[in-house]
């Protein structure tokens, strides 16, 4: 039996993970959410552009269409004056021409609510928007069928409805687009893919050095040798890593929280995050998916720190990760978030807020039971490791 681990020893490793490579890390960090922060201005900009753009395209393409059909009413009102139609005929065409006017009548109000929401914004234009739903949805069998290729599905539109209606209800102002720089937005950006491999790096980075210089260095013959047990060093390398680690976030987040606030805006911690077809507060969602994170975030760095054990070198520790991550890139092209494959996944925490939550229970227990495993192999490992 070795001596227990103490604090002298966790803020020794501390001082050994603070070097010029981390403070590199942390302007890095810094600069890629500056980078990050502009990407997201110009794509919400765009967005914002393209958005009108689609809606003014519509209004022209309805206006187009209810020309079609008062050509095709004024064609079955010619064929009522033929002298030699049957009474069948007749009653069929007088309900085409009715059903006519009923859609002439739905695409011209359709286009006046889509012209009030390209010429008016904020709260005003919710309201208009929540009308060209509700016109929409009572109208989505014509909707569908003349779509030019628009994919509208139902459950959207009414989930899209929801969401209009609780921003109405709580008084909350519209995102401009989903890339729109607000705080509690960009929070939701920043820990869902692909934003989410950010934090991932960060993770890999900084534990993939904690045993590897030491074998690179040969140093690991005289820490193991010496009156502390493995497992101890084990594990106060591992608190002083996830001590350092969360530390680092936190300060990143700080960093985007003065970044954005001074220049945007805070946003809603009530503004509403889709979870299948129903609508869940941010702050219930977050209340929800931090303790996943956060395990998570511990399994990470346990797995980056059995992975860079067995292979005793940085360089082809980052090489299998990154095999791991571009796997994982893969799957994500392949396999549907809705597949039950992702609460088993165990890159699957870096998934958007919404699929996360989905599964969440599932999930947490997965990443825990993922994190004692990773620690007892690890612990295993390092037991029986020889010194030569």
């Amino acid at each position: 039996m070795g001596k227990p681990m103490d604090k002298g020893m966790i803020r020794f490793e501390i001082k050994r993970l603070w070097n010029k490579f981390t403070i590199i890390y942390i302007i890095l960090g810094f600069v890629i959410q500056v980078g990050l922060v502009s990407l997201l201005t110009e794509l919400n900009e765009r967005a914002i552009k393209e958005n009108l753009i689609f809606l003014a395209e519509e209004v022209d393409f309805r206006e187009e269409e209810e020309k079609r059909i008062y050509i095709q009413i004024s064609y079955y009102n010619d064929l009522l004056g033929l002298p030699n139609i049957t009474e069948e005929q007749a009653e069929l065409y007088l309900q085409l021409i009715d059903k006519g006017y009923e859609e002439a009548k739905f695409l011209r109000d359709y286009r006046f609510l889509l012209n009030l929401i390209i010429n008016t914004s904020d709260k005003r234009r919710l309201e208009i928007r929540k009308e060209c739903l509700e016109l929409m949805i009572s109208n989505y069998e014509f909707l569908k069928i003349n779509s030019e290729g628009k994919n509208y599905e139902l459950i959207d539109l009414e989930y899209e409805l929801k969401e209009v209606e609780y921003l109405l209800e709580h008084d909350i102002l519209p995102l401009k687009s989903q890339y729109d720089v607000v705080f509690t937005n960009y929070l939701v950006l920043l820990f869902s893919y692909p934003f989410s491999i950010f934090w991932m790096f960060i993770i890999i980075f900084l534990s993939c050095t904690v045993f590897t210089r030491d074998y690179e260095s040969g140093f690991y013959k005289t820490i193991y040798s010496n009156k502390f047990s493995r497992m101890n060093i084990y594990f106060t390398k591992w608190v002083a890593t996830v001590l350092f680690i969360f530390i680092l976030i936190l300060t990143q987040l700080l960093f985007s929280f003065l970044l954005i606030t001074i220049k945007n805006d805070f946003g809603s911690w009530i503004y509403p995050i889709r979870v299948k077809s129903d609508i869940v507060a941010f702050k219930n969602v977050l209340d929800k998916i931090i303790p996943n994170i956060l395990i998570s975030i511990l399994f990470y760095i346990t797995f980056v720190i059995l992975t860079s054990i067995i292979i005793k070198k940085t360089d082809e520790t980052l090489i299998i990760i990154s095999v791991l991550l571009i796997i994982d890139t893969s799957f994500r092209q392949m396999i549907p978030m809705e597949n039950n494959f992702w609460n088993y996944w165990i890159f699957s925490s870096l998934n958007s807020f919404g699929s996360l939550i989905n599964g969440f229970a599932v999930n947490l227990f997965f990443y825990l039971i993922l994190l004692i495993v990773c620690n007892g192999i690890t612990i295993l490992t390092i037991q029986f490791q020889d010194l030569k």
